[in-house]
């Protein structure tokens, strides 16, 4: 997913933004978490990315993996629960990274 030619310009268009390896393992472990909108703690989620669990860091990091993931502003990765949820909309990553005649 983070191969594709919309990825790369979805993160070339973002200051600062994570790695594509960071954002790559943010998505994996959502995605095992399972099920059509797979959620964790955010400091799960930037754990998986070997980020800092502490909340205000984990939230700042997962706002930054959103604006990537978050193409046109579908929301793909959204924080939930006062941000103490990071969930991933799969149908939306796949139809936004994985369908590239989008």
């Amino acid at each position: 997913m983070t191969a594709t030619a919309v990825f790369e310009a979805s993160l070339a268009r973002v200051a600062k933004a994570p790695s594509a390896r960071e954002i790559g393992a943010v998505i994996d472990a959502l995605a095992a978490a399972g099920g059509a909108h797979p959620r964790l703690p955010v400091g799960a989620a930037a754990r998986a990315a070997g980020k800092s669990e502490a909340p205000h860091r984990a939230v700042r990091f997962l706002k930054m993996v959103g604006k990537v993931l978050n193409v046109e502003s579908y929301p793909v990765l959204t924080l939930a629960d006062g941000d103490r949820g990071a969930e991933l909309n799969t149908s939306l990553l796949h139809q936004q990274f994985l369908s590239e005649g989008s």
